[in-house]
Formats: structure tokens, C-alpha cells, sequence
């Protein structure tokens, strides 16, 4: 278990390492300067998505802990995507001056401003939640029923 924890730990740390080491791409107030960003933004999220939603599915269905804490893991790699303060105000400054007029980048653009807005929270109090959500999510999906009904008992059911 300790070197499970350690595994994570490092590839955890080694991740947030490599996006705080990338600079900020610098896009222009402008509907292609959006679409820029969306571009560089789904070459970054779509394969930890795919990870996330992968661990999930195996986790509900096997029910096996490695694989909650491995949605965890790429649940909070997501996080740290939508916590990048100056993509954020970036986001905020076109949707604010309302230079957006194609309604498809527009809507685009409201569901990144708010995905970006959920990520200014504190980071460690983010993973503290989304560690009790997995733990609740684990006894949840495991969780059996006993009993009878109807003198028939219901274990295992």
C-alpha cells in the first residue's frame, strides 16, 4: 500500500511540476485568440478525461480502491488544468468586454469561464474534498444489503 501511495505521490507531483513549469501561452481578445486557447486546452484535458472517466468506470464496476484513487488522482490532475489563475482571468476579460459574437465560441467560452471559475479554489482543500468524495464513493459502490423479504434473504443482491 505505501509504495501504491508513493507511486502516486511522485507521478501526482510530477505532473503539477510540469504544468507549473509551462508558460502561459499569451492569446489575443479575439474570437481566434479563443479558439487558440480551446485548441491548447483540449490537447491538455481530453487525455486526462479519458483517464478519469476510465479509473471511474472501473472503479464502479470492480469496486476495487485502485482504481477510486486513480480517478482521484486524474480528477485532481483536471483540477490543477482549471486552477491556472491566468487562463482564468484571460477567460474573464473576454467574457466581461463581450468581444465573443459567434454564439458557438460564446457558449464555449461560458462553459470554460465556469469550469476555470469552479478551479480558483484552494488546491489543498480541493484534494481534501475530492478524497472524502472517493472514499464515500468507494463505501458507496461497495456497499451489499442483508436482510430478509418476505422470509427470502437479500444478501449479496
Amino acid at each position: 500500500m505505501q509504495r501504491i501511495f508513493y507511486f502516486y505521490f511522485l507521478t501526482t507531483s510530477f505532473f503539477l511540476f510540469s504544468l507549473g513549469c509551462q508558460k502561459d501561452m499569451s492569446y489575443s481578445l479575439s474570437e481566434q485568440g479563443l479558439q487558440n486557447f480551446i485548441t491548447s486546452y483540449e490537447e491538455i484535458i481530453e487525455p486526462l478525461m479519458k483517464k478519469q472517466n476510465q479509473a471511474e468506470w472501473d472503479a464502479y464496476t470492480t469496486g476495487k480502491q485502485e482504481y477510486f484513487d486513480a480517478s482521484t488522482k486524474y480528477s485532481l490532475q483536471i483540477d490543477s488544468v482549471h486552477q491556472n489563475n491566468n487562463n482564468f482571468l484571460y477567460l474573464k476579460k473576454l467574457k466581461e468586454e463581450k468581444i465573443i459574437s459567434d454564439p458557438l465560441l460564446s457558449r464555449q467560452l461560458d462553459i470554460l469561464y465556469t469550469s476555470f471559475l469552479e478551479g480558483q479554489i484552494n488546491p489543498a482543500l480541493n484534494k481534501e474534498i475530492k478524497e472524502f468524495a472517493s472514499e464515500i464513493e468507494s463505501i458507496f459502490a461497495n456497499f451489499r444489503t442483508s436482510g430478509t423479504y418476505n422470509h427470502t434473504p437479500l444478501v449479496g443482491m
